[in-house]
């Protein structure tokens, strides 16, 4: 239940929950892309906004910039998918816009203190 609710704020209501446009749109296609390689010169060609204007904005609505932001994104898919799924270690990295798996490992423990292995340990222990 509560998985189908976030997806529907997450795809639906985004223009709700975001006071910039510019942050709405973005925010959008970070979630609908974010096993895809999206680099920060992509995002600015694809919303034709400069570098500074685009983190302003997330930095005034997220207090973090736009990367910053879609790693945030990234590592909680990899948690949810490691937490409720069987798949390897370098797949979760892989569906999570990862395509090196020791880049993977690292930004995942600067976020949660533990690497992708033993937060699935732990989390498998738990239920």
């Amino acid at each position: 239940m509560f998985t189908a609710t976030a997806d529907f704020y997450r795809n639906f209501r985004q223009d709700e929950i975001y006071k910039d446009p510019l942050v709405a749109k973005v925010a959008r296609y970070l979630w609908e892309n974010l096993g895809d390689d999206i680099t920060l010169t992509g995002i600015l060609r694809k919303f034709s906004v400069n570098k500074n204007t685009l983190n302003e904005a997330f930095n005034n609505e997220m207090s973090m910039s736009c990367m910053a932001y879609l790693e945030q994104l990234r590592v909680n898919l990899a948690k949810k998918m490691l937490q409720f799924s069987d798949y390897s270690i370098s797949e979760i990295s892989s569906t999570c816009g990862y395509k090196d798996v020791s880049y993977f490992s690292k930004v995942f423990k600067k976020h949660t203190g533990q690497t992708a292995s033993e937060y699935q340990k732990y989390m498998k222990d738990l239920c």
